[in-house]
């Protein structure tokens, strides 16, 4: 539909998976050509956890607590994060040792590829990633670290993605 009318489009990978998004936004683009829309004029922005550091392991040993408790604060991403590993889940029929290991997977599933967390070098090959699926803009969440200053730390390092990828 958003094809048809011309709209822009904002999408996550919360449901799926890179191939996931990259299929939809190749029936969005035919949908734009049918429709008479230009498909180089419109728009496909991929929302995606972020946190650049230096460093891998420092990044996700500063963010993965954080992050865990982002995701538990918020039943109804954890319920989807279950279904995109194939779990047909309902969060309150779950210990809470159950939802610690479906977090620690969940976490470990958006360092690899999901999200753009960890080092300059490795989120630029997940920037390169997306954009081979159609992805044209990146919005940034950065909204689940609540340490002011550990956010404001890594915004040098995301200009830093940034000025890479735009090369």
């Amino acid at each position: 539909k958003a094809g048809e009318i011309g709209a822009h489009v904002l999408t996550s990978m919360l449901n799926g998976t890179l191939e996931d998004v990259a299929a939809r936004i190749k029936r969005y683009r035919q949908a734009l050509v049918a429709a008479g829309h230009d498909p180089a004029s419109h728009k496909v922005a991929l929302m995606v956890h972020t946190y650049v550091g230096e460093d891998d392991e420092a990044v996700r040993d500063r963010i993965r607590g954080p992050f865990c408790d982002y995701l538990k604060s918020h039943y109804e991403l954890l319920e989807h994060l279950g279904k995109s590993l194939g779990l047909n889940i309902r969060i309150e029929d779950f210990s809470e040792d159950d939802i610690q290991t479906l977090l620690t997977f969940g976490v470990e599933g958006f360092f690899q590829g999901r999200s753009l967390i960890g080092s300059v070098e490795t989120c630029r090959k997940h920037v390169e990633a997306f954009a081979q699926a159609g992805v044209d803009e990146i919005a940034c969440l950065i909204d689940f670290n609540p340490n002011h200053q550990s956010v404001m730390d890594s915004l040098p390092h995301l200009k830093s993605l940034a000025d890479k990828c735009r090369t």
